[in-house]
C-alpha cells in the first residue's frame, strides 16, 4: 500500500475509535449516542390510553389542517399573519384579512379542548410527524393571543390548558436530546401564551386560575423530564440546565403573573 494511503488508513482507524469512544457503544458492537437514548422523565409519563389516542388523531392530522403554512393561502396573509404574532411588538387586534386564518385556527384547535385537559401517551407515534409536534405551539399560541386581546377568559383558559399538555405529549413522543429541544421549545410557547393573556389584563376567575395550576402542576417536579449524566450525556445536561435555569423561571413568573 502507498505510504500516504497507509498514513490515511491509520489515521482514520483512529479518528473511529476516538468517535466510538466518545459515544459508547451497545453490547453488540453498534455505536450508541447518548442524544438519541430516550430518556423520559415525569412529565412524559400518566395520562390516559383515550386521551393519547385522541391526541395523536389530532396530530396526524396537523400538517394539512393546522399548519400555519398550509392555512395562510397567499404570501400577502401570511406577512400580516406573522407581522401579528411578533411577539416583540405590542399584542393588537388582529387584522380582518388574517380572521378567515384565525377562524381555522380555532376550529382545529377546538378538537384539543374538547379533551378537557387530559392527555396521554400518542399509542403509536409513526402516525405522527415530528414536525407536527413543533408545530401545533405556534397554532395554539396564535389563537391564545386573539383570545387574550378580545378579552375572551374562557377560551384563553381552555388553550393554556392544552397548550401546558404540549410539552408532554412532546416529551413523551420524542426522548432524545432533539426531542426535549423541541418539548422545551413549547415550554417557552407556554409561557409567551401566557403573558400575553396576563399583559392584557384578562380577567380570569378562581375556577379558570385553577384549571391553570393543575394543568401545569407538573412543572413543580424537581426534575419533569428526567436527569442525565453529564460525563456520557453532556448534550442532554446541557440542555436540561438550560431548562431549569432559563425557561423554567419564566414559566413560574408568568403563571404567578397570571394567576396568583
Amino acid at each position: 500500500m502507498h505510504a500516504s494511503r497507509r498514513g490515511t488508513a491509520t489515521a482514520l482507524l483512529l479518528l473511529t475509535s476516538l468517535i466510538l469512544s466518545a459515544i459508547g457503544c451497545a453490547d453488540d458492537g453498534v455505536p450508541e449516542d447518548p442524544a438519541l437514548k430516550q430518556v423520559i422523565g415525569p412529565a412524559g409519563q400518566g395520562g390516559d390510553p383515550a386521551s393519547g389516542l385522541a391526541w395523536q388523531v389530532v396530530l396526524a392530522e396537523w400538517p394539512k389542517q393546522g399548519n400555519l403554512a398550509i392555512l395562510y393561502g397567499d404570501p400577502a396573509t401570511q406577512a400580516r399573519f406573522e407581522n401579528w404574532m411578533d411577539g416583540a411588538r405590542p399584542l393588537v387586534a388582529p387584522p380582518e384579512e388574517i380572521h378567515a386564518t384565525l377562524d381555522k385556527v380555532q376550529s382545529f384547535n377546538d378538537r384539543l379542548i374538547a379533551l378537557d385537559g387530559a392527555w396521554g401517551t400518542m399509542p403509536d407515534r409513526k402516525m405522527v410527524r415530528a414536525m407536527s409536534v413543533r408545530g401545533l405551539r405556534k397554532t395554539l399560541w396564535a389563537d391564545v393571543r386573539r383570545a387574550a386581546v378580545t378579552g375572551d377568559a374562557e377560551r384563553a383558559t381552555d388553550l393554556l390548558v392544552v397548550m401546558a399538555n404540549l410539552p408532554r405529549i412532546s416529551h413523551a413522543f420524542d426522548g432524545s436530546v432533539r426531542g426535549l429541544l423541541a418539548t422545551v421549545s413549547a415550554c417557552d410557547s407556554l409561557g409567551w401564551a401566557m403573558r400575553n393573556v396576563a399583559g392584557e389584563k384578562v380577567e380570569l376567575d378562581e375556577s379558570q386560575k385553577a384549571r391553570i395550576r393543575t394543568a401545569t402542576g407538573w412543572l413543580d417536579d424537581p426534575s419533569p423530564f428526567g436527569e442525565a449524566d453529564p460525563e456520557t450525556d453532556p448534550r442532554r445536561v446541557a440542555v436540561l440546565g438550560e431548562f431549569q435555569r432559563v425557561t423554567l423561571p419564566n414559566l413560574m413568573e408568568a403563571r404567578g403573573r397570571l394567576c396568583d
